[in-house]
C-alpha cells in the first residue's frame, strides 16, 4: 500500500513540475552574452565590399529573384543515452521552428504590433541538417557522446571544443547540452558567438543550447514562444546583437529601424519604453511575443552572409553538394548582377569581374566594349583595357530555369598621366570629323606635319596604321567592318585618343 501511495506522490509531483516548466515567459530566458569585440568584425569586412553588400541587397530586393540560402547543419550532443533524450525528431523539430521563424512562416507574423508591421522582414534560408559528414561518409546531421558542459564558456574550454568541431566553413556547430557553464545550472537557454574569423580558423564559431528548449519534441519542454529562442540565437549567430543592448542611451543593436529599448519591454500596441513604442514582438528582446525581425536586421544578416568570410563559403552550392545539403536548394531564373575590383582605372590595367547572379547561373554571357578579351563565358573575368575611354560591360546569366535580363556596368579608363596621354578634346587637341563614318576620318588641330597614329578594334588588336599630317589629314576606313574603334594620334611627345563609330 505504501508503495501504491509513493507512485502517487511521484506521479503528481512529475505532473506538477512538467505543468510548470510549461509555464515560461520572457523572464526565463537566459541568452548568454556576446563578446562584443566580435559584434564589429562584419562591419569591417562589409565596408571593404561595400560593392558586393549592395548588390546582394539589391537582388534579395528584386521581385524577379531572391537568393536562397541554405546552411549545413551538424548538432553534438553531449547527454547519456542521447538517442533516446534527445532523438532525431527533437532536432529537426528545432530546425523547423527556427526556419519558421526565419522565413516569416510563423502563425502571428500578420499579427505584430500595428506601429511596426510595415518594417517586418524575413530571410529566404533554410537551416538543414547535413547528410554528409567531413569525411565523405553518410550522416542524419547530429553526433552523441556522453554527458559533458561548459561549452559555453568564453574560455577554458577551446580545446575540448575543437575535438568534436566539423569545420566551421563547411558546417554551423551546434553544441547541445544542459549544463552550459558548468556550473551546475541547467536552466540557463543558450548563446551564440558572432561571425569571427578566429574562431572559425580555429573551428570554435557555435552555438550552445539547452536540449529542455529544442523543438516540440523529445524531452523539450518548451512553450510555443520560447521555442523561438533558438531563433534568438541563431539571430547572433547572423551577427544580430539584443535590441536592449546599450539601453536607451546606448548603440543599441547597430540597426536603425530597432528602436532603442530595455529589456523585456513587454508586448503589444501600447507598450512604450525609452519613450516610444517598445518593438517587443522582436527576436532579438527577451519577451512572451516573438514573432518578426526588421527590415535592418535582415539586411544586417545578408550582410553576414554574403560579405563575411566566416558565413559565406557555408551557403555555396558546391558547400551544398559537399555536405548532401544542396537537395533543399530551390533554383530560381538569375538575375544577373556583378561587381568589379575597380570601375575606374588606367589604361594598360586589369579589372577583375564577379559575378554574384541570384539563382544559381552555370552560364555567363559578358561583353566588354573596348576590353581585352571583348567577350567571355568564364565566371569572373579579368579583362585589360588598353585604350582610354568610357566603356560598357554586360552580363547576362542563365541556368536551366532560363537567362537573365542583361545587366551593364560603366567602365572608366583614364590616360596616363606619366606618358603625357592627353584626352581628345574638341577644338582643342583633335577634331575628328564625321564620327560616326561610313567611309573616312578627317584630324584637324595636327601639331605637326607628319604624325604616327594607331586603329584598334575593341579587341585591342591594331587595325591601322601609319603617317597623317597636316596636308593629308585623312583615314580611310572603307574595308573596314561596321562598328567601335579608338584611335591613337602620337604628336610632339604627346598622344591623343578618340573613339571612332564605323557605320
Amino acid at each position: 500500500m505504501k508503495n501504491i501511495i509513493l507512485k502517487i506522490i511521484l506521479l503528481l509531483a512529475t505532473s506538477l513540475l512538467a505543468n510548470s516548466q510549461q509555464e515560461q515567459s520572457a523572464s526565463d530566458i537566459k541568452c548568454g552574452f556576446n563578446q562584443t569585440k566580435y559584434f564589429d568584425e562584419v562591419a569591417d569586412y562589409s565596408n571593404s565590399h561595400n560593392k558586393l553588400q549592395n548588390q546582394v541587397l539589391s537582388i534579395n530586393d528584386s521581385s524577379e529573384c531572391s537568393q536562397h540560402f541554405v546552411i549545413p547543419v551538424v548538432f553534438h550532443v553531449f547527454v547519456n543515452n542521447g538517442e533516446n533524450i534527445v532523438p532525431l525528431e527533437q532536432v529537426q523539430s528545432g530546425l523547423d521552428v527556427l526556419n519558421r521563424d526565419m522565413n516569416g512562416l510563423n502563425d502571428d507574423y500578420d499579427d505584430v504590433d500595428p506601429y511596426f508591421l510595415n518594417i517586418r522582414s524575413k530571410l529566404n534560408i533554410t537551416f538543414a541538417l547535413a547528410t554528409i559528414d567531413p569525411e565523405g561518409n553518410p550522416t542524419n546531421g547530429i553526433t552523441y557522446h556522453p554527458t559533458n558542459s561548459g561549452f559555453g564558456n568564453h574560455i577554458g574550454y577551446d580545446d575540448t571544443i575543437r575535438t568534436y568541431a566539423w569545420d566551421n566553413y563547411k558546417y554551423m556547430n551546434v553544441y547541445i547540452m544542459l549544463d552550459l557553464y558548468g556550473d551546475g545550472v541547467t536552466n540557463q537557454s543558450g548563446i551564440a558567438w558572432y561571425p569571427n574569423t578566429y574562431m572559425s580558423n580555429n573551428n570554435l564559431a557555435r552555438i550552445v543550447y539547452n536540449y529542455s528548449y529544442l523543438g516540440n519534441k523529445g524531452s523539450s519542454f518548451a512553450s510555443e514562444n520560447f521555442q523561438s529562442v533558438f531563433t534568438h540565437e541563431a539571430g547572433h549567430w547572423l551577427n544580430l546583437a539584443h535590441t536592449f543592448q546599450g539601453g536607451c542611451e546606448g548603440d543599441n543593436d547597430m540597426v536603425d529601424d530597432t528602436p532603442s529599448t530595455l529589456v523585456s519591454a513587454g508586448c503589444g500596441p501600447n507598450t512604450f519604453s525609452c519613450g516610444h513604442p517598445a518593438n517587443g514582438d522582436n527576436y532579438m528582446d527577451y519577451t512572451d511575443c516573438y514573432s518578426m525581425f526588421t527590415e535592418g536586421q535582415v539586411d544586417r544578416m545578408l550582410t553576414a552572409l554574403t560579405t563575411h568570410p566566416a558565413r559565406f563559403p557555408l551557403w555555396q552550392i558546391e558547400n551544398l553538394k559537399a555536405t548532401g545539403t544542396f537537395q533543399y536548394y530551390k533554383p530560381t531564373v538569375p538575375s544577373s548582377q556583378f561587381i568589379v575590383s575597380e570601375d575606374t582605372i588606367t589604361e594598360g590595367e586589369s579589372i577583375s569581374f564577379t559575378d554574384i547572379s541570384c539563382g544559381e547561373p552555370n552560364n555567363w554571357k559578358w561583353e566588354f566594349e573596348g576590353g581585352i578579351p571583348a567577350s567571355s563565358n568564364e565566371k569572373n573575368p579579368n579583362v585589360l583595357y588598353e585604350i582610354p575611354g568610357i566603356y560598357v560591360a554586360s552580363l547576362i546569366a542563365s541556368n536551366e530555369e532560363g537567362s537573365s535580363k542583361t545587366t551593364t556596368m560603366e567602365i572608366t579608363v583614364k590616360a596616363d598621366i606619366n606618358s603625357s596621354v592627353s584626352e581628345s578634346n574638341e577644338g582643342l587637341d583633335l577634331f575628328v570629323y564625321p564620327n560616326p563614318t561610313s567611309d573616312a576620318v578627317q584630324i584637324r588641330n595636327l601639331q605637326n606635319f607628319n604624325n604616327q597614329f594607331k586603329l584598334y578594334d575593341n579587341l585591342g588588336n591594331i587595325i591601322l596604321d601609319g603617317i597623317i599630317s597636316r596636308n593629308i589629314p585623312n583615314i580611310n576606313l572603307e574595308k573596314l567592318n561596321s562598328g567601335v574603334y579608338f584611335l591613337r594620334v602620337f604628336s610632339s611627345n604627346q598622344e591623343y585618343y578618340t573613339k571612332i563609330i564605323k557605320n
